[in-house]
């Protein structure tokens, strides 16, 4: 796979915020080709029999995910991370991608991976995943909505209510971005906003947590089995400037490695290919 640095979205995508801009002084010299090939490892084992054929994919389409043929080849991956457990005529899936504000967006329907025109409806969705790319990360609504979906093609009692929920991002959420306030009361309220919909940066995680908490509480009202939730971690550790970068990249893997093994699901680490970046002052 090839990866396409943080770095060069930073230069050339002009719809990026003016304080993520890079430091007046510096400039890419230089990019060289990835070195070697992504290593994936599978950190947390997923719990046995624990994923459902009832799957939903939420995809990281943000600029730090870097371009769109390695969002799509991401999207391939966390796929085939499912695919391989169950016959295709078994497998039911739907996708939600997120970047910018009010870009949320999911496929039309639920969509059946086997029967005819199965393969063809695959290559369509990793299409339209690829004409959504966008620059932030503001991943709260869709994870939510994601949450609360019920699979209508399946009709078997014994698992129509189970869902699998497949995360794949490099845990870079807006919502996460800046300094948490260290008063408890000015950052409950920041949560707050947040879980009613608008767009905050909290500085934590802990918007995250008690959104999954809540959707998990509305599954078991609605006679739903709790999520079950995989999640295939992105390394981005790309150099950032301004006020408003996301987590570090140790914190946000920390944070999905957690959601995995909370919710069965597994967590997968993808540690990108090192490339050569060659970086100096602007001249005077």
């Amino acid at each position: 796979m090839r990866f396409v640095v943080l770095l060069v979205l930073f230069l050339t995508n002009l719809s990026f915020a003016q304080d993520n801009l890079p430091p007046p002084d510096m400039k890419v010299e230089s990019l060289g080709k990835p070195i070697g090939k992504p290593i994936i490892k599978n950190l947390v084992k997923p719990k046995p029999f624990a994923i459902s054929h009832n799957v939903v994919f939420v995809v990281d389409a943000s600029s730090t995910m870097y371009d769109e043929a390695e969002i799509q080849n991401k999207f391939e991956l966390g796929w085939n991370t499912i695919v391989n457990k169950f016959a295709s005529d078994e497998l039911y899936y739907r996708v939600y991608i997120f970047s910018d504000r009010y870009e949320e967006k999911c496929s039309k329907k639920w969509i059946s991976a086997g029967g005819p025109g199965g393969l063809k409806k695959f290559d369509k969705t990793k299409k339209w995943i690829i004409a959504n790319v966008g620059t932030r990360s503001w991943g709260l609504k869709s994870l939510r909505m994601a949450l609360r979906e019920k699979c209508p093609f399946d009709k078997n009692p014994a698992t129509k209510a189970r869902l699998t929920v497949v995360l794949i991002t490099d845990g870079g959420f807006t919502e996460t971005a800046g300094n948490r306030p260290k008063d408890k009361k000015k950052a409950n309220e920041l949560d707050k906003r947040a879980l009613k919909g608008e767009y905050e940066n909290t500085g934590s995680f802990i918007v995250f947590d008690k959104a999954i908490a809540i959707e998990q509480a509305w599954r078991k009202k609605n006679k739903l089995t709790p999520a079950v939730i995989v999640t295939i971690g992105i390394q981005n550790d790309a150099p950032q400037w301004g006020i408003s970068v996301k987590r570090p990249d140790k914190e946000c893997q920390a944070w999905l490695k957690k959601i995995g093994e909370k919710y069965d699901g597994g967590y997968f680490f993808v540690k990108r290919a090192p490339e050569k970046i060659k970086t100096k002052k602007r001249a005077e």
